[in-house]
């Protein structure tokens, strides 16, 4: 689990919080970016809290789904929600 939510662009991880450890949510920032990762069941929902451009949304979607894929041993895609 150490790989998951740890993209290859420069990023700070937050420690997480009591709450957060027990709704599966981790938190990182890109750029002075807060990411928020929230695992469901079947989904992982990514909310990104500001302006981050587009390059780095890419990479970051890109690598969470191979590093998820990895790890859990199928393929997973990305859906942009608005």
């Amino acid at each position: 689990m150490d790989k998951l939510y740890r993209p290859s662009i420069p990023h700070t991880l937050h420690p997480q919080t009591e709450e957060e450890d027990e709704h599966s949510r981790f938190r990182l920032t890109v750029n002075g970016v807060t990411l928020i990762f929230e695992e469901g069941f079947s989904d992982v929902v990514l909310t990104i809290q500001g302006k981050l451009d587009a390059k780095a949304i890419k990479t970051i979607v890109k690598e969470t789904a191979q590093q998820l894929s990895a790890v859990e041993g199928h393929s997973y895609t990305s859906t942009k929600l608005q």
